[in-house]
Formats: structure tokens, sequence, C-alpha cells
């Protein structure tokens, strides 16, 4: 019941049993955020059996091993030497590689690196189970390790919803559970910049203390935060406002214009500001759907040289600006796919991010960035925007054939995306799903999803009679009940809109019979809801 499933795992049948007698040790070459962690862990065990105190080992130059590990034992004698014993697996080529080994004596965890013994904490957090007053591991063997190197999540913070930080922390929490590593806040203008007071202004714009908070907070959970603002298109909230309308493409004021100067003065000084607080070395520029580039002031540029070639040009521009603060520059890749003939001409450091959110996307396309000798990640989504209840037929296809694709054309991460489109209707809980897909295939594409509902019911909420997967899935059904497929959008949110929108998208639709199928659905949901608080199922 693991999440995401560890590429070797192989269960026994007895188990470890917490004691009195029972003490966790930690051994590391360098110092690091597994003090914390281990030592949060072992509270949180204590709370329900005693235990002997934690020991942390920061020297291990008394000992042969090179490698870091933890071991809980069920005696008072500490066994330095019992490592030795164990025959490892790893072979050193991934750097988040770990293995647990489990038997009624002794649990015993190890890697070469502090990110590998950081999984397998995440990881033996799942297999604690609690049976009458016993706290119990089953002994198993695990040799684990993901496939891609980047394997995150793109959270919206801009278009309606700007989430509190306690928010983001809780998010981060989820994603190191999900041995999930990489996040990406898209951002348009909910940032306080001090030379551009007026961005963001009445918008509850983070701060540069806040996205430094956060990024601290990340680091301590092995999450790399990479910087995201948009740089092109989906520039409205900025040209909207008077000062900045001049700099707009067209009256659209959707893009900035390429062929004004003044638009990379404006984008110098938000990078000034906003590049530097993040340490991560990537940065996402974004530069996706500019819908009416060459349509307006730029028009005869694009006539003489070509919409592509212009867009190209913006794109190494803002290569040259990223580069000034030392940030390695990712856009998405939906403008230059209309212009393949242009793809060999990017800078070869660029990062292209493929994205696509439907069952029926062209995952084939990643092919064309592999093809160029550009690094690449796949992109899906978790189809929960545009949506009062996730898509979750959907979304579980397109996460699952992106990681496909990506593993088929080496592609080195996958983020999975979480939009705002539309006023952020959707609710942050029913993102949870897609989040806890887009783990289970970035860390092995080639996993089954074998029970997935359940592990998900279990990992995320602690609800180990699968009722929260359950309703989930069931309010997603609503989505289903009309022969109406909705691109990059669902029936349950103009159901919510069904004055604005019966005549032109429900014409022909029988309400009587929908109420009729909606209805027992929704009973048996509010059924499970009143099971879980009388449980005290934890929710988000």
């Amino acid at each position: 019941m693991v999440l995401p499933t560890p590429v070797n795992f192989t269960t026994k049948e007895d188990f470890f049993i917490f004691t009195p007698q029972t003490q966790i040790f930690i051994f590391t070459n360098s110092p690091s955020n597994l003090f914390s962690e281990m030592e949060n862990f072992s509270k949180s065990i204590s709370s329900k059996v005693k235990m002997l105190p934690f020991r942390y080992y920061k020297d291990m130059s008394n000992l042969k091993q090179k490698f870091n590990f933890f071991l809980i034992e069920n005696c008072r004698r500490r066994s330095l030497n019992f490592s030795e014993s164990v025959q490892s697996k790893i072979i050193g080529e991934n750097d988040e590689e770990y293995e647990i080994t489990v038997t009624p004596s002794y649990i015993f965890c190890r890697a070469n690196t502090d990110k590998g013994i950081f999984n397998a904490i995440q990881t033996f957090k799942q297999l604690i189970k609690k049976e009458n007053k016993n706290i119990k591991v089953q002994c198993c063997e695990i040799h684990d390790f993901p496939f891609f190197k980047y394997r995150g999540i793109l959270h919206d913070v801009c278009r309606g919803k700007v989430p509190k930080i306690e928010t983001i922390f809780l998010l981060v929490d989820i994603m190191a559970l999900l041995k999930l590593n990489t996040l990406m806040l898209h951002i348009e203008h909910t940032f306080k910049f001090k030379k551009h007071p007026l961005i963001g202004k009445g918008c509850s714009p983070f701060s540069a203390e806040d996205i430094k908070k956060i990024d601290s907070y990340c680091r301590e959970k092995n999450i790399e935060l990479i910087p995201t603002l948009q740089s092109f298109g989906h520039f409205s909230n900025i040209l909207k406002i008077p000062k900045y309308s001049p700099l707009a493409e067209s009256e659209l004021k959707w893009s900035l214009c390429p062929t004004d100067e003044e638009t990379y003065k404006l984008l110098d000084d938000m990078y000034s500001e906003f590049l530097p607080i993040h340490t991560s070395t990537l940065f996402n520029a974004c530069c996706d759907e500019t819908y009416d580039l060459g349509e307006g002031r730029s028009k005869e540029e694009a006539k003489r040289i070509g919409k592509g070639r212009l867009y190209l040009r913006h794109i190494i521009r803002l290569h040259e600006l990223a580069k000034r603060y030392g940030k390695r520059l990712m856009i998405w890749g939906d403008i230059i796919l209309h212009y393949p003939e242009l793809i060999k001409e990017l800078p070869k450091d660029i990062i292209v991010l493929n994205w696509g959110y439907e069952a029926e996307h062209d995952f084939e396309s990643t092919q064309k960035f592999k093809d160029s000798g550009l690094e690449n990640f796949v992109c899906p989504g978790t189809s929960s925007w545009n949506a009062i209840f996730p898509r979750i037929v959907n979304s579980n296809i397109n996460i699952k054939e992106f990681a496909k694709a990506g593993k088929k054309h080496n592609s080195t991460g996958l983020i999975n995306t979480d939009w705002g489109d539309g006023g952020h209707y959707n609710l942050f809980g029913f993102s949870l799903y897609g989040f806890a897909v887009g783990a289970e295939y970035s860390w092995n594409p080639d996993s089954k999803g074998e029970n997935f509902e359940e592990r998900f019911s279990r990992v995320i909420f602690g609800d180990e009679k699968n009722r929260i997967g359950q309703i989930y899935n069931q309010l997603s059904e609503v989505n289903e009940l009309f022969n109406h497929k909705m691109k990059n959008s669902s029936v349950s949110i103009f159901l919510f809109k069904l004055d604005c929108f019966k005549d032109r998208i429900f014409k022909n639709v029988n309400f009587e019979n929908i109420k009729l199928k909606i209805l027992p659905m929704l009973k048996k949901v509010k059924k499970e809801i009143n099971c879980l608080k009388r449980d005290k199922i934890k929710d988000f």
C-alpha cells in the first residue's frame, strides 16, 4: 500500500513490531534536513508507543560503510556493524535510489545520498500499520528509484485564488510524502515588485519574503522551487493597467509587443527582483498561448520575417536575460510546435515543457523535441480546473500516456499542472487525486496502477476503508453523465452556471433524467462523508 509504487517490492509473512525496546538510529556523512525529518517521524511513532530515544550520528569516520542509512532495532545495543551483513542492490547511478529491509528483529534502510534516505523515510511512513494497540511493519524487501529526474506540480496562484503560505506548505508536505521533488507556482501578476508597485496591487500578491520562506521550506523537503513568471502572453492583468497598456501587442491586451524595446526593460526589472530570491538555477518564462502575436503592433515585422521567427527572437532575448541572473530558461512548447523547422534554432540549453491536457492529446509530439536534442519535460494536468468536480477519467489517461511518451522519448521530467482557469472555482482538495496519479507515473511509468484508489485514500487521508477514493470517483462521474465532450472544461462547471449556459450548452438535455441519476450519487457521497466524520478521518 505504498504510493508511488516501488520499482521492486517483495512482501513476507511476518512483522516488525515497535516496542519499548525499539530504538531508531540514523547515520549520514553530511549535515542535512534528515535530522528534523527523522526526528519528527520518531516523535510520531513515540506518541503511539513508548520507545528508546532517537539517535543521530553525523560522524561516520569509525564506520566502514560509505553510504547513509537508518536502522531500527528491537534491542538496547547499537549494532553499528550490522549493515555489513545486508547485501545491497544499490548501484549508485540514481541519487534518489534507496532500499529497505524489514525483518522481525530489525529495519534497515540505506542509500548513497541524503535524497535517497529522505525517500526511504517517506516510503517507510506509509508501511507503518496500527492494529489494535500494536504499531507494526510487514516484513519486506524494497529496492526503489525514480525514472524521471524532475517530478512535480505546477500550481496556479494568480487567476482567482492566491493561496496562503500555510496552504503552500501543506502542498509541499503532500509532495514530499509522494516523493515529488519539483514545484512551480504559476505567477502572472501576483508578486510585489518594488520597482513596479502597481503590478499585483489589490490582488494579495506574494512578497519577496514569502517566496524566500517557501523556497526554504521546499529545500527542507528535497523539493526545488522553480521560479515561474509569464513573460509574453497571459500578460493581460498587467497590460490592463494604464501605465503598461502601451506595451501591449494589440487591443486584446494579451501579449507583450516583441518589437518594443520597453518590453525588455520591463521584463528585466521584473526578473531582477523575482529570479534572485529563488535558489533554483532554472526559470520557467512560460511564453505560451500568444494568441495575438504578429497581429497588432508587430504585424509588419511578422510579415517580413514570419510569426515563428518573431517568437523565436523573443525567446532568445529572454534566454539572454535569464542568463544574466544565473538561470537556465524553460518555456512551454505549444507555440514553437507550430513552427517545427525553428525548434533546432532554440538555444541548446533551453528546456522545453511539452503540455497537453486531454486524453486524446498528441503525446508523440514529444519526439520533435527529442530529435532536436533539447532537454524536455512532459506536462499533463489534473483536469480539475474549469470544473466543480475533477475529470478523473480524462486526467488518468492524460497523465499515464504522457509518462509513457516521456519515457519513450527520454524526457527528464514530468510536471503535473493544476490550473485556475475561469476564476479558479476548483477546490484545492479536488486536485489531490491528480497530484497522486502524477506521483505514481512520474516515479514509475511502467506502474500498472493496481489498487491506486485504496492507496490514495490510505496514504493521503489515512482512510483504510477507501471511502475517500470512492467519493472522488463518484463525484467525477457527474462529468460523464452527458454525451457531450468538453475540451479543457467540464459538465460540472456548466451545471454550476446553468442559468447562463442552459440554452447554449444543454439545449437538448432532459434534466429530469439527469436529476434521477445525480441524486442517488450525491446521497451515497453524503453517506460516505458522514462515515468519514464519524471515524475522524483527516481532511484538507
